[in-house]
């Protein structure tokens, strides 16, 4: 939340619960929500909200892709595809970016396109090992559904497959981080993630 002090705008600092809720009341407003969790929350508690739905164990896997628009047809093809779903865990995210983050210069860190207005998660977990063909073929068709829309770049985090990260970072940024792993960690240590490769392999 954004305080005014002295006739300029901090927005590091968070105010009043009484101000928040009048800032979040507009959600409420729209309609009756199924499930409300907006208010004050120990850090704990939001760290394990989704416990419940991703159990141990789980086999997970993640698509993503940052969509330049979110017209009232792609809306209508991400429903179509959500129920379509086939398992409880299959899931369809779209954030919205703007703001603070977007007033971020792009080379300033390793997370590009900050500007982008609608970065779109799929995320999938099953925790059945035969489900898993179709869970990713499901989740492959919700990128695929972007279409035009998407940039062909995607939050490094909402990916699972280890030789998206070159493509999610673009060449510029991607070389930077192969130069500090080749300075820090040459033999590769660091390598349980979205891999950045000493050799600057992977694509």
């Amino acid at each position: 939340m954004a305080r005014q002090e002295g006739g300029g705008v901090r927005r590091d600092e968070h105010g009043p619960a009484e101000e928040a809720e009048a800032l979040v009341r507009a959600f409420r407003d729209v309609a009756e929500p199924i499930t409300d969790l907006l208010g004050p929350m120990p850090y704990g508690v939001i760290q394990t909200l989704l416990d419940p739905l991703w159990e141990k164990g789980v086999h997970a896997y993640f698509k993503a892709t940052n969509l330049g628009e979110l017209d009232d047809e792609m809306i209508h093809r991400l429903c179509d595809l959500h129920l379509a779903a086939p398992g409880p865990q299959c899931e369809i995210h779209v954030h919205q970016m703007g703001g603070a983050v977007a007033r971020v210069d792009d080379g300033a860190t390793a997370f590009p396109e900050r500007s982008m207005p609608f970065p779109a998660q799929r995320g999938h977990g099953v925790a059945r090992r035969r489900l898993r063909p179709i869970a990713w073929k499901w989740a492959r068709s919700v990128i695929a559904a972007a279409g035009p829309t998407s940039t062909g770049r995607a939050y490094v985090n909402f990916l699972s497959e280890a030789g998206a990260a070159r493509s999610s970072y673009g060449e510029q940024t991607y070389a930077r981080l192969v130069a500090l792993k080749n300075e820090y960690d040459p033999t590769n240590v660091f390598r349980r993630n979205q891999n950045i490769d000493p050799l600057g392999a992977g694509a």
